[in-house]
């Protein structure tokens, strides 16, 4: 009985059968879970630390770069500190340069300074040698004969040649007086013409002056400072050329060399009365259309005949402007607010500038030279010293009279008149003559031996 089952409990019993299984097939699916869980958790605890020491590594890099990079700022700043301290000190010494350059400067150029002043005291004890040397002779002058010229030079300038003018007559009131066919009187009256005298001793610098920086319309006297200027310039132009030549030829330079001249005194121009006649002195005015004259023939007609025509197209071809610098660089102060007037000083002056010139080896020297002691209109100094040489320049014109000279003495000197005539003549050329001769013997006696 106990093996028998009721059909009631048999779904009962496969029920719990089933229940069993499914309990038993659980339990193993929970044991796998269980098994797969633990198997992750230390796969992930492996990751994990996998992770950390990654991290850590990084960590260690990351700090032993910082490091590096301090170290590298470190040393970065102290070769800042280092560049920092040598251009300090390169500033120092650039600085301890230029004042050792500008001391030894200074130094150098106190020393030119001195042997400047060496040379300039030596040419001094030369001098005064040479004056020593000269106290026997010079110095022993006749001090009366040096009275008695001066004596005479003061009368002559005294009672110089009267200058006629013309007047109209006028009565009390001041009003014209006019003829019985209306036409106004005149009369003839003498006045004293204005005179000045300029002597100097180019060498030792003995001087005579009367009225000499009295202004007058210098008339063509001022052609010789201006060719005077003209032929500085060219010849300065010469040298510059020569000097470039002479460097060439140094430096084995075999091209052909052709300056641009700014004073080419080879061109030339065609006369023609139309365009070039100009009244006045001159010579060129007296020739034919067509007569070609180049600017070196023009320089020479300008101091030879104190010719019009050239100086005007000499004067239209160059700056005046040259000249106006010229003559305060010498110190013409006659000269300084017009070109038009000069004293007897600064003709002085001038004609000493134009010895030194012509004595020296510049290019167009020794033209200006024979120019001058060719120039014309002679009767004056020259006639008065010769047969001693001059190299003159003379003026004329309404109110203006003058010469002004360089003499070749054994001790040459420059002498210039200046007056106020209107012209010349017999009687004034004899005037001034004399005054010029008088001159002359003042300059002579200087150097007479008792």
């Amino acid at each position: 009985m106990n093996n028998l089952h009721t059909p009631s409990s048999r779904p009962l019993r496969i029920a719990v059968w089933v229940f069993g299984c499914l309990s038993a097939l659980l339990a193993a699916l929970l044991i796998v879970l269980l098994v797969r869980q633990a198997a992750d958790k230390r796969a992930s605890a492996d990751v994990f630390r996998a992770s950390e020491d990654e991290i850590l590594t990084l960590e260690s890099a990351r700090e032993s770069s910082l490091g590096r990079i301090a170290e590298l700022e470190t040393e970065c700043a102290n070769l800042k500190a280092e560049i920092a301290a040598l251009e300090a000190e390169r500033d120092q010494l650039t600085a301890a340069f230029e004042d050792s350059d500008d001391f030894y400067k200074m130094m150098n150029d106190k020393v030119d300074g001195l042997t400047a002043k060496i040379d300039e005291y030596e040419r001094e004890i030369e001098n005064l040698r040479s004056n020593i040397a000269s106290l026997d002779t010079v110095y022993g002058i006749d001090i009366n004969e040096q009275f008695n010229i001066l004596q005479e030079l003061s009368a002559l300038l005294a009672a110089p040649v009267m200058i006629t003018d013309t007047i109209e007559v006028t009565d009390e009131n001041g009003l014209a007086v006019t003829d019985a066919n209306g036409n106004k009187l005149t009369e003839e009256i003498e006045v004293e013409p204005h005179i000045a005298l300029y002597y100097e001793d180019i060498e030792h610098g003995y001087r005579y002056e009367y009225h000499s920086d009295d202004v007058f319309d210098s008339a063509s006297l001022i052609k010789a400072p201006f060719t005077l200027s003209l032929l500085l310039k060219a010849s300065e132009e010469q040298e510059q050329i020569a000097e470039e030549i002479r460097k060439r030829a140094e430096a084995g330079i075999d091209e052909p060399y052709e300056p641009e001249l700014l004073y080419d005194f080879s061109q030339s121009i065609i006369y023609t009365q139309e365009e070039y006649a100009h009244p006045g002195s001159g010579k060129i005015i007296e020739c034919e259309d067509g007569t070609e004259f180049t600017y070196l023939e023009l320089i020479q007609y300008l101091l030879r005949y104190s010719d019009n025509v050239a100086y005007a197209v000499l004067r239209s071809s160059y700056d005046i402007g040259i000249l106006r610098s010229y003559v305060r660089e010498i110190g013409a102060v006659s000269m300084y607010q017009s070109l038009s007037n000069m004293s007897a000083a600064d003709a002085g002056l001038i004609m000493k500038k134009i010895y030194e010139f012509t004595e020296s080896d510049a290019a167009y020297a020794s033209l200006m030279k024979e120019a001058m002691i060719g120039s014309a209109h002679s009767v004056i100094i020259p006639q008065a010293v010769s047969p001693k040489k001059t190299a003159h320049k003379y003026g004329w014109d309404t109110d203006a009279y003058h010469d002004a000279a360089i003499v070749y003495d054994a001790n040459p000197y420059v002498i210039a008149i200046m007056t106020d005539y209107d012209q010349g003549g017999a009687e004034v050329n004899e005037y001034l003559r004399s005054l010029a001769a008088l001159i002359d013997r003042l300059h002579t006696n200087f150097y007479k031996v008792k």
